[in-house]
């Protein structure tokens, strides 16, 4: 009578193991090569449209962080490279700053006692210092563009003051801002028809 042999493996727990394991393997080895072919494709481009740094809503928005800027030099009596800073920091989360927004607020700071005394000769009745914090400083900024930024037209200039000071200012800013930037304007083009009728003649003989 012949003995039939049993084989049974030497170690059942450790085949189980080891047939885990292998299969543990072959599951991580078929993961990743599903994931290989998306870390070789380029992520999409960026389809969303820039904006020019000339276009309206992007100068609406430079001349409310100039706003915010001459508000706090007004109230902190930092330097203007100092507020500049400070605002990119607390304000901008450290992102790069609109070049115009840098012009215009050092340009201020430059030849504030021009900007300032433009204000005083068309304000009858009110002291600079008297004035609305953002009045006085909207002023200061339509101001300066009038005088300095030939770039800019001043209808634009004149029309963004008054739009903003309807937004952050009182019921009366829009008007009190229109009354004074048009006195200025209005002396500005009369010494620019007077200076071109004199340069059109000619020296007197």
């Amino acid at each position: 009578m012949s003995s039939r042999r049993i084989i049974r493996p030497e170690n059942p727990e450790a085949s189980l193991e080891s047939d885990r394991k292998v299969r543990k393997r072959r599951k991580e080895s078929g993961a990743r090569a599903d994931a290989a072919p998306s870390s070789t494709v380029p992520p999409e481009p960026d389809e969303t449209p820039q904006i020019e740094d000339g276009a309206s809503v992007n100068r609406r928005q430079a001349r409310e962080q100039i706003l915010q800027v001459l508000y706090m030099l007004d109230v902190s009596g930092l330097q203007a490279v100092e507020a500049l800073r400070l605002f990119i920091t607390c304000h901008l989360g450290g992102r790069p700053m609109d070049p115009f927004v840098r012009e215009v607020v050092c340009g201020i700071s430059e030849n504030g006692t021009v900007v300032d005394q433009t204000i005083r000769e068309h304000s009858e009745n009110w002291r600079l210092n008297r004035m609305p914090i953002v009045d006085r400083n909207l002023l200061r900024l339509a101001v300066f563009e009038l005088l300095f930024r030939e770039d800019i037209p001043p209808k634009v200039s004149i029309n963004e003051a008054i739009e903003l000071g309807k937004k952050y200012g009182s019921e009366d800013s829009g008007a009190f801002i229109n009354g004074i930037l048009d006195g200025v304007y209005r002396k500005l083009k009369r010494e620019a028809t007077y200076k071109s009728g004199t340069e059109s003649e000619g020296p007197s003989k």
